[in-house]
């Protein structure tokens, strides 16, 4: 067990070596673009979304595809810039429990898809960490759904 956590904290590590100046340079550019499109997405029709959709799709399939879009917008935008906000302020923290510590609390006052999100991406990290590569992260993805669900059958 002890060797399956050192596993786990040197895969969280190694990616937060790589992720810290990333998203430090990145993510506060980020939340302002999904910031401006969630404005846009909220704002009236005739906005730049409608013209580039109108002007690509013909007939009445804009209409659709237009509250398709706006529909997928106004639910995964925020979510999306939650994440980012949360990315962002931890990448200023020092120190690696410090940093867990400022992302769990975050985490867990956050609406219920962005937790969901947050713990089935832990899940599998943790089991691709576990098995030192021999499977994939797409693997990891499957086992964690298939034994989620098993646990949900037996409730």
């Amino acid at each position: 067990m002890k060797k399956l956590i050192n596993q786990i904290l040197t895969f969280v590590k190694s990616i937060w070596a790589k992720a810290n100046k990333e998203v430090k340079e990145t993510a506060p550019l980020i939340i302002k673009v999904l910031n401006e499109l969630k404005n846009v997405n909220e704002s009236s029709t005739g906005d730049a979304i409608d013209f580039a959709v109108t002007s690509i799709i013909p007939g009445t399939w804009d209409n659709i595809a237009m509250a398709s879009l706006r529909k997928f917008l106004k639910k995964n935008l925020p979510s999306m810039i939650l994440s980012l906000d949360i990315a962002n302020g931890a990448a200023n923290i020092e120190g690696d429990i410090n940093k867990a510590n400022y992302i769990l609390s975050k985490v867990n006052l956050a609406p219920d898809a962005v937790r969901n999100a947050f713990y089935h991406s832990l899940c599998t990290m943790i089991l691709a960490a576990s098995k030192d590569g021999k499977i994939t992260w797409s693997e990891s993805v499957l086992i964690a759904e298939f034994v989620y669900q098993e646990i949900n059958k037996q409730k």
